[in-house]
């Protein structure tokens, strides 16, 4: 087999999600072994090449990093954290190199605080987790939005919102059974 067809069937191979040892199909009739192509290395142009190409996707990357407010980069650092864990401010400063000092000097300058950005995420997770997941339990809702205690996520979904999350649940379930989105 030739570098080029060795090259297509690696292609072929990683545009279709792939178990470890399973079988599969390319060009509709022959199957391959996932991983068979695994340890093939690329030849040195194509490595200078991808190098150059990570290079370029660092650098536009902390290009985007850099032009994002620090408020935009602590909303996507608490969405984040909350999805895998706590999202505490210590946290949050610690994973873009400032220090919780710093962190709330910078967003008091653009006009925010740490807790109203916490509050402003739970509330998006919390409403999507509504219309996505009717069936979880409030219980757990407030557990994976980080709050200890059920009764204190009533109360802040409340402040947020203007009515209780059961409320809120009901209308949204009679809003998605109509057939509108939120």
């Amino acid at each position: 087999m030739s570098k080029i067809d060795a090259a297509y069937k690696r292609r072929s191979i990683s545009d279709a999600p792939v178990t470890f040892g399973s079988l599969v199909r390319v060009d509709g009739d022959n199957a391959l072994q996932a991983g068979q192509y695994a340890g093939i290395g690329l030849n040195g142009k194509h490595e200078r090449i991808s190098q150059q190409h990570i290079i370029q996707l660092s650098q536009a990357l902390t290009k985007k990093n850099r032009s994002m407010s620090v408020t935009e980069r602590v909303r996507y650092k608490i969405l984040a954290d909350l999805a895998d864990s706590q999202a505490s401010q210590e946290q949050v400063a610690r994973q873009l190199g400032l220090s919780s000092r710093t962190l709330r000097r910078k967003l008091s300058f653009e006009g925010h605080s740490y807790q109203e950005l916490l509050d402003e995420c739970r509330m998006q997770l919390a409403v999507r987790e509504f219309t996505t997941s009717p069936c979880v339990s409030l219980s757990q809702m407030a557990l994976k939005l980080g709050y200890t205690e059920h009764s204190t996520f009533t109360r802040a979904f409340g402040r947020w919102s203007g009515v209780a999350p059961k409320e809120y649940r009901i209308a949204a379930v009679d809003f998605k059974d109509k057939g509108a989105s939120l």
